[in-house]
């Protein structure tokens, strides 16, 4: 992952390896009840583990809108965003599976994401190849699924 995507991307801060609790980019977890939570180690390292910067998050975002930046063929891209199969029905919205993605037909946009989350933290990221725009949310919270969702309604509705 290291020489194979995070460096070539330029994720500065992405890695598996966490940053030193003394480091001030580190944000403090929160549990749903907006308390502070201690810091865990996570042993499913690449099932949530990754830990990067907003910076690092929309460059991996920006590299899905760019044809994979070196890092991944035009068509292996495609192959990631096809649709798989009918994942759920949520508020109405019907949202089937990709390679690692889930999917979201609105009208004549597709828009293309992934979410992470353990505890204290949730993360998302998403695009629309057709029209090139892109969303990135990093919270330190286990709240925060409500608001990420409200917020990608907004930045949805905006564009």
């Amino acid at each position: 992952m290291q020489t194979g995507i995070l460096d070539p991307l330029g994720m500065e801060f992405a890695g598996f390896t966490p940053a030193e609790l003394s480091n001030p980019r580190l944000a403090t977890a929160h549990g749903s009840d907006g308390a502070p939570l201690p810091f865990y180690r996570h042993v499913a390292l690449a099932a949530g583990g990754l830990f990067c910067s907003i910076d690092d998050l929309a460059r991996f975002a920006c590299a899905e809108l760019n044809g994979g930046d070196g890092v991944i063929s035009h068509s292996g891209l495609a192959t990631l965003f096809e649709r798989q199969c009918h994942a759920e029905t949520l508020e109405g919205l019907d949202f089937d599976t990709a390679l690692g993605h889930y999917r979201l037909e609105v009208g004549d946009r597709t828009f293309v994401h992934h979410t992470g989350g353990v505890p204290g933290w949730r993360s998302v990221y998403g695009v629309i190849p057709q029209s090139g725009h892109g969303f990135c949310a990093l919270i330190n919270s286990d709240g925060g699924n409500q608001f990420w969702m409200e917020l990608i309604q907004a930045w949805f509705d905006s564009i």
